[in-house]
């Protein structure tokens, strides 16, 4: 359901499967986030990933800062606050950077 043709059924299936937090999941939601286009199903994956802790997220979240819809920045600034404990801005280029330091 996930890969359904309807982007709200894509979403209700990504926020169950958030919700599931299996780990058999988890790569296949980090795969939707690179190519994941409608609204729902991103905010759905950005509350997905935050849930589920994942750090395989951390660079298409903040690929996704740069995005002109200030509600995707935001999901997206949530979910990385949430994964990494660190608070170092709500720009791209802030998270860039720590994240080229943390590596």
């Amino acid at each position: 359901f996930a890969l359904d043709s309807d982007p709200m059924v894509r979403s209700y299936a990504i926020l169950a499967l958030g919700k599931m937090n299996l780990p058999e999941h988890a790569d296949m939601l980090v795969e939707r986030l690179s190519v994941e286009r409608d609204y729902w199903p991103r905010i759905q994956l950005a509350g997905a990933v935050q849930n589920m802790r994942l750090h395989k997220a951390i660079d298409s979240l903040i690929e996704w800062l740069g995005e002109d819809d200030q509600n995707i920045r935001a999901a997206s600034l949530r979910a990385l606050r949430a994964i990494t404990g660190q608070n170092v801005g709500s720009d791209k280029a802030s998270w860039e950077d720590w994240r080229a330091k943390s590596k």
